[in-house]
């Protein structure tokens, strides 16, 4: 497969070079958000969900929150 291949599957075939750079932020967020999944994943022992989701305001807090937590040892977490 060469690198146009790989591109094209991923945005298709009519994708130009300034597209690259904004592929590559969606990738390098979508692998932190996995992080993130994976840490809440671990340690959300008690997960429960309301009818009025966070505001997005409080993404990047709750974001911060996750990465803290995810360098943490503390095998008691709660």
């Amino acid at each position: 497969m060469t690198s146009n291949e790989f591109i094209e599957e991923l945005v298709g075939s009519n994708w130009e070079e300034w597209h690259l750079p904004v592929l590559l932020a969606h990738v390098k967020q979508s692998l932190e958000d996995a992080e993130r999944y994976k840490v809440v994943r671990d340690f959300a022992k008690k997960l429960s969900f309301n009818d009025n989701p966070r505001e997005k305001s409080e993404f990047n807090e709750f974001d911060d929150l996750v990465d803290a937590k995810g360098y943490d040892t503390d095998e008691d977490y709660i």
